[in-house]
């Protein structure tokens, strides 16, 4: 979906990397400059700092809340309704929001551990805050 999200096209071998490099640059800046489908992290949104039971914790809250899409959106009708069936249309018209939702949080999330973590270590203190150019 992400690859017909960003009009993809596969060329030859020795152009597939720059030609996705260029591709994931593109939807990037337009994911950024999406004001309505671009959530920012709210004030209790998990952020691994400080230990692995942190890091731990945060990735069962979001493999929750991306299973919650799971449930509510990819297989509301049931397996049978997407097993074998050509999502384009309607059902892929609604994917898109939700996944330049989780792609931009996913984002967001890594800037903020990044951040933490530069701040956290004497070469952080004159390093470049990522989260302020999200």
């Amino acid at each position: 979906m992400i690859e017909k999200l960003i009009n993809y096209q596969q060329s030859d071998h020795d152009q597939i990397r720059e030609v996705e490099k260029a591709a994931a640059s593109e939807w990037a800046k337009k994911l950024f400059n999406d004001v309505e489908g671009n959530p920012s992290l709210n004030h209790n949104d998990c952020v691994p700092v400080g230990d692995s039971d942190a890091a731990v914790d945060c990735a069962l809250a979001w493999a929750s809340e991306s299973n919650n899409y799971i449930c509510s959106y990819v297989l509301k009708d049931g397996v049978d309704a997407v097993e074998g069936q050509d999502l384009s249309g309607e059902y892929y018209e609604g994917a898109v929001p939700i996944i330049k939702s989780q792609v931009t949080r996913a984002a967001r999330r890594f800037a903020a551990l990044m951040d933490s973590l530069a701040s956290s270590s004497s070469a952080g203190k004159h390093g470049q805050v990522v989260m302020n150019e999200l």
